[in-house]
Formats: C-alpha cells, structure tokens, sequence
C-alpha cells in the first residue's frame, strides 16, 4: 500500500509479506543509500546449495548505477516476492538492522578491501533441489546452553 509512511513500511507486524518499496527504505534507513539488492545461489564447500541475499556496493544514486529507476524497483519486487514466497520476511527485516556488515567499495579491511556486499543467508535446498521455506537454522547457537545466549544479547 502506497498510502504508509517509510517508517510504518519497515515495521511491519510480524509475518506481514514484504514488497519492494519496504526492502527499499530498509536498506535505505540502514545504509543511507538504496543500495542494489540481488538473491545469490552458491554451493558450499559441502555441497549444499544455499541463497543469499546480497546488498550490492552499488546504489541507485551513483551515476555508473546499470539500473534505471523503474528497472531497480522491478528488481526490489522480484527479491521482495522470493523472500516471501520462501516465509524469511521477518528474519530479513531483522538481520538487515541487526547486521554490522556495510556495502560499499573499500569499506573492508585487509583481504576483503574492495568492493563488498553485505550476503544475509535466506535458505538451502534439499537433496531433491527443492528449497526448504524458513530462516536458516543457526549453527552456533543450537548447541549452547540457554544462559550463554542470554549473555550474547
């Protein structure tokens, strides 16, 4: 709905679908700028397929950017749709403003020092090649004790 302010659309009640105005002003609230965003596929080094969400070093403000406006907002509705086809809005709405990570060039720091992206995991597909809906599982955390997590936060 066109008629919500920037700030009612990036805190949506949980489980409400996201469209690609709201990625917009996510990224834009987080990062200053509305960065270009794309879902990444990639094998990991044990053979799972897994997808990402990537916030491009590019922003729709720089001069080189490859998008017109109207083709950059086609591209925020098409990540927006898989995001909630694959049921991972709320998760992607947290990690964006709880990540420490910053897209740009240069804003890396010894290997990684040129160009990067902020990749936020979404979800894996099966041994079948069908992805499995739902935020990642969090390896880190499965095993800790209860009090050790509280710690964390």
């Amino acid at each position: 709905d066109r008629s919500e302010s920037p700030s009612e659309r990036s805190s949506k009640a949980d489980g409400d679908e996201m469209d690609g105005e709201e990625l917009r002003q996510l990224v834009t609230e987080k990062w200053g700028r509305p960065f270009d965003t794309r879902i990444h596929r990639r094998r990991d080094g044990f053979g799972v397929v897994k997808y990402y969400l990537q916030v491009m070093w590019k922003h729709v403000y720089q001069q080189s950017f490859h998008l017109t406006e109207e083709e950059y907002m086609d591209q925020l509705e098409a990540v927006a749709s898989l995001i909630n086809e694959w049921q991972v809005t709320d998760y992607v709405r947290e990690q964006i403003k709880e990540t420490k990570q910053k897209p740009g060039i240069g804003v890396g720091s010894g290997a990684i020092s040129g160009a990067v992206a902020v990749s936020i995991p979404l979800v894996s597909e099966d041994e079948g090649g069908q992805v499995v809906p739902g935020p990642p599982p969090d390896p880190w955390q499965d095993d800790l004790p209860q009090d050790f997590k509280d710690y964390q936060k």
